[in-house]
């Protein structure tokens, strides 16, 4: 068996699939495990659908990879990678790869807020995503005041 992790990446041989998930040691193969993951006749470690398990060292580099093609968000990322490879906290390490990529916080400028309830709000749309009362709202991005004071209800949840 030949696999390609990502495109610039160097083919990955069975055997060198295998030294890497040997190498992730018992207790993330515990985890794979208890997700239904199985070794295979090679001693691969597949899972229950029969994808290729990645390790996390290994995985991390490849969704670092497969985001640096085009700074895509964290679920085309998964999507892509997921095709072949298979590992229980995927979307978590997905997620991280494109919250930490600087050219994604450098050119991504959409700002979603964190209200004290734990609930978004999307101001450049102007959209409050909340339907309870949340009587004043002060905001500011890049330190330039956007918003003074928005009232919303359960009601009408656009800004007035």
């Amino acid at each position: 068996m030949v696999q390609r992790a990502t495109q610039g990446q160097e083919e990955l041989t069975t055997d060198t699939v295998r030294q890497l998930q040997e190498a992730a040691g018992a207790y993330e193969q515990n985890v794979w495990s208890r997700q239904g993951a199985r070794q295979d006749h090679h001693g691969i470690w597949r899972s229950h659908t029969g994808k290729t398990v990645g390790p996390a060292k290994l995985l991390r580099s490849i969704l670092r990879e497969e985001h640096e093609k085009a700074h895509g968000g964290w679920k085309s990322v998964t999507k892509s990678v997921e095709k072949a490879w298979w590992h229980p906290h995927m979307l978590d390490m997905s997620r991280e790869t494109s919250e930490s990529c600087e050219v994604c916080k450098q050119y991504n400028n959409k700002v979603a807020l964190q209200l004290s309830e734990g609930k978004e709000v999307d101001i450049l749309h102007r959209l409050c995503l909340c339907t309870w009362d949340c009587n004043t709202l002060r905001t500011t991005v890049d330190e330039e005041k956007i918003c003074d004071q928005a009232q919303m209800s359960p009601s009408n949840t656009r800004w007035k």
